[in-house]
């Protein structure tokens, strides 16, 4: 299996899935025009990656804004992990970073970890000073 690199475009998030390390990463804005359409590599990947995932899997969101047919599609990324969490021999931990000054993301990431079984946690990445 091999990593998964998306670029960043200008509606679509910097996206890096790396099997040898176990360490998935989303970053940025995800307002593509088509949300399904565009992560189902990723929904793939994730797919085989349960087959043989590595003993940790640190899972990081560093996202800015998500449309909302990429909230939808990230439940569906999130039923994923946490059939990873569940099922395969690997220790999941969910990170997802927020501004302060984004209650929008924060209030994602809450409703995102209250449909998981794995651990997440929510990091403030900076504050009002």
């Amino acid at each position: 299996m091999i990593p998964l690199i998306i670029n960043a475009g200008e509606d679509t998030p910097d996206i890096y899935l790396d099997p040898r390390t176990g360490k998935l990463e989303f970053s940025g804005s995800s307002m593509p025009e088509n949300a399904v359409r565009f992560y189902k590599p990723v929904m793939n990947w994730l797919e085989e990656y349960t087959k043989n995932p590595k003993p940790t899997t640190d899972i990081v969101f560093r996202m800015t804004i998500l449309n909302t047919s990429s909230s939808k599609v990230f439940y569906d990324i999130f039923k994923k992990i946490d059939k990873l969490g569940e099922d395969c021999k690997t220790k999941v931990k969910v990170s997802w970073y927020y501004s302060f000054f984004d209650d929008e993301v924060r209030e994602q990431g809450h409703d995102y970890k209250n449909s998981v079984n794995v651990p997440f946690e929510l990091v403030l990445i900076d504050n009002e000073s």
